[in-house]
């Protein structure tokens, strides 16, 4: 049986997931979209 605190962890990670999914589906689709630019055309931030 696994312990407690792996269930807890292992539950947290579920509601990370959860909460992320809508913008993981929202960059997945630019991925796919062929009217992306390449990685190299992108404009990058930082400096």
């Amino acid at each position: 049986m696994a312990k407690q605190s792996k269930i807890a962890k292992n539950e947290r990670r579920r509601l990370v997931v959860a909460r992320y999914a809508v913008r993981r589906a929202a960059l997945k689709a630019v991925i796919h979209d062929p009217r992306t630019p390449t990685r190299s055309a992108a404009p990058r931030g930082g400096s």
